[in-house]
């Protein structure tokens, strides 16, 4: 999937987050890439703080580009599980995990970084949080750069 496609996919859905002040980092093959280890990918993952009270809003905001029911995001609330946001003009899923309620994952949470994709900030989980195959950190898009987030 291209970089283009992902990014139509994927803005949206952090301008939401934003504007409902929902905090979020992305998270495997996307997030991998951003440090150097370039995954192909048919999703993007985000871990997201995502409340019942957001279920509507994000739904509303969302549903004339994607296929999004505040019902399943509500129970996936209620069990700290995931949802999913289908992009419908591409067909592309964005797959959202609510975080577990404990001390290692608000740990693992704070510890994102800022990373810019071609003119758009993101919220990244921290390299070493992300499961890859590779171990060659050397290299990094020219398109992106990361800093650590402070509070």
């Amino acid at each position: 999937m291209s970089d283009d496609r992902i990014l139509a996919a994927l803005r949206p859905v952090v301008a939401v987050f934003e504007g409902l002040g929902i905090l979020y980092q992305i998270g495997g093959s996307v997030a991998s890439s951003t440090f150097g280890h370039a995954r192909t990918t048919l999703d993007v993952d985000l871990v997201a703080d995502v409340r019942s009270e957001h279920a509507e809003p994000i739904a509303a905001a969302l549903r004339d580009r994607f296929y999004a029911e505040p019902e399943l995001i509500r129970e996936a609330v209620r069990h700290r599980s995931c949802f999913n946001l289908i992009y419908l003009p591409a067909y592309f899923k964005v797959d959202v995990f609510v975080p577990k309620d404990t001390a290692y994952e608000r740990t693992a949470f704070a510890r994102g970084r800022v990373c810019a994709v071609r003119g758009t900030l993101l919220r990244s989980a921290q390299q070493r949080g992300i499961r890859s195959r590779s171990h060659d950190h050397r290299e990094r898009p020219a398109a992106l750069s990361c800093t650590s987030e402070q509070g």
